[in-house]
């Protein structure tokens, strides 16, 4: 096209005035890549640029005392501040009356007002563990910890969660990093 806006109904502009880098279709900004990091539409705010992607993998520890004794793949992705991070590990926690926690998450958790990360949990095995409610990440840490249901108390029996060769659990949390 020749006429109106069919010149740019398309295109790739590097901005000098902007140090942007424009994606544009239907005669619109659809993209745009500047110093902050990558936007979408016609948005400007460098609080909202995608200025961070990370894949990895992470080892899970229990802080409150046991072995990890199979970790078969733990992994995260972390998206701007959101992690997701996976486990599927086999446990042995030990017999010792405290929170159950699963530690050394790949980044510390931020501490925001009104904020409470949560994840799942699924089990690979038949033991019963309906008892534990999903998993919490604790702000300005880095472990995830789980609370039992019985209505009284905010602690797990690790007892309770003992297994011949160990405790297999697959689940994962989502959380904002510091």
């Amino acid at each position: 096209g020749t006429s109106g806006d069919a010149p740019y109904r398309g295109q790739l502009e590097y901005r000098h005035d902007l140090d942007a880098f424009i994606f544009a279709t239907a005669a619109t900004q659809r993209i745009r890549l500047d110093s902050d990091g990558l936007k979408f539409g016609s948005d400007t705010a460098a609080q909202n640029a995608l200025d961070d992607y990370e894949e990895g993998t992470w080892t899970p520890s229990l802080p409150e005392g046991g072995t990890v004794n199979t970790n078969y793949g733990s992994y995260y992705t972390k998206i701007g501040r959101q992690v997701i991070a996976y486990f599927y590990i086999i446990i042995t926690p030990t017999n010792n009356n405290q929170q159950f926690k699963i530690g050394n998450l790949p980044f510390t958790c931020i501490n925001q007002s009104g904020y409470y990360p949560s994840g799942s949990l699924g089990y690979s095995s038949n033991k019963d563990l309906s008892f534990l409610y999903p998993p919490l990440v604790m702000i300005n840490n880095t472990y995830a910890y789980f609370h039992y249901n019985n209505g009284n108390a905010n602690f797990v029996d690790n007892a309770a969660m003992q297994k011949s060769g160990g405790l297999p659990i697959i689940g994962q949390v989502i959380y904002n990093a510091a």
